[in-house]
């Protein structure tokens, strides 16, 4: 789960890191996301990106910032198996 901006997933190169874009396969879920504070909209997202329970979580971000963020509202959403890397 990339929890960077979507420009950064998208293929900016921002934050410092060397070149944009994500890791094959990873699925967006910005920080960002979280200050909209529609815990509905944002549960259906996490279903729909495929970020349940059942399936293990690798977090990453290019500030270490974002995916302590993301991991805390995970955990408070059912979500176990959270794992993290840093992309810089």
């Amino acid at each position: 789960m990339d929890c960077r901006t979507n420009d950064a997933f998208n293929g900016w190169a921002l934050d410092g890191v060397s070149r944009g874009g994500h890791i094959p396969g990873a699925v967006d879920f910005s920080a960002d996301w979280l200050k909209a504070n529609d815990k509905e909209k944002l549960a259906e997202i996490l279903k729909i990106k495929g970020i349940i329970p059942e399936k293990n979580t690798i977090i990453y971000d290019a500030n270490d910032i974002d995916s302590k963020e993301i991991a805390v509202y995970l955990h408070k959403n059912g979500i176990q198996n959270i794992y993290f890397s840093n992309v810089k």
